[in-house]
């Protein structure tokens, strides 16, 4: 259920109103009274800040970019396999303005992914993309080669990983 109002968008979770902001703070609404509270987010070692939302002495641990994709972009919140992606690559960044519903596979397009590697058995420089669940080889480059070896990835990057 989601209630639109000025500057934030109510919603409920785990039988908890909550105000989702567009910033991406999260209030709460107390039990039993008609008051919000900041609700602390802890931030987990991926990177990504978590909410933890206690009812009947049952927590259940939400991902706050999933949270705010739920209130504004109408994620399914239930369903693991829809994602949101930062845009800009921060993962603490929680704004409207940086989340965007995607799939798994444009959201692993929006990384900063090196694309080489060294191959210690040919003593050079492994150039990949993965496209549509596939490797792609693109080429192998002399040690003294790393940038063209980067540059390549990035090119095939511009080609193969476009984003909406």
């Amino acid at each position: 259920m989601c209630w639109i109002r000025m500057n934030y968008v109510e919603v409920e979770l785990h039988n908890r109103k909550l105000r989702v902001y567009a910033s991406g703070i999260i209030h709460v609404k107390r039990c039993n009274r008609d008051e919000y509270y900041l609700k602390k987010d802890c931030p987990h070692k991926d990177g990504y800040k978590r909410l933890n939302l206690t009812y009947k002495n049952v927590i259940k641990t939400y991902s706050v970019h999933r949270i705010v994709g739920y209130a504004y972009h109408g994620l399914d919140i239930d369903n693991p396999k829809a994602e949101i992606d930062h845009i800009n690559m921060i993962k603490n960044d929680n704004r409207v303005v940086n989340l965007r519903p995607s799939t798994r596979q444009k959201n692993s397009f929006n990384t900063n992914a090196k694309g080489y590697s060294w191959d210690e058995h040919a003593k050079k420089w492994k150039v990949q993309i993965c496209v549509n669940g596939k490797q792609m080889h693109l080429g192998y480059f002399k040690k003294e080669d790393e940038q063209l070896a980067s540059e390549c990835y990035q090119e095939a990057k511009r080609i193969h990983h476009i984003i909406d």
